[in-house]
């Protein structure tokens, strides 16, 4: 918190974020792609964020070997499974 750079990373954290959920909608509002996560709810960045903070804790082993996007979408999935897809 006390680095100078603190809160343009945690912007662009949070936009990156921002952009993989979206990404995500787009792709799956047609018949195409079934969609990785099924929130019965419009998910904040806030939420997105603890939610990945939380799986990345338990799952260290993944986060070096994986591109970001697949860690958020993969602590999404689990957070908010898709039932009967």
């Amino acid at each position: 918190v006390g680095d100078a750079q603190y809160v343009a990373a945690m912007g662009f954290c949070l936009g990156y974020m921002d952009a993989v959920m979206d990404y995500h909608a787009a792709l799956t509002e047609g018949p195409s792609y079934d969609p990785i996560a099924c929130p019965d709810h419009k998910i904040t960045r806030q939420q997105l964020k603890v939610v990945f903070l939380e799986w990345s804790g338990r799952n260290t082993a993944l986060l070096d070997g994986e591109r970001p996007v697949a860690g958020i979408m993969r602590a999404a999935e689990e957070k908010w499974p898709c039932q009967g897809l």
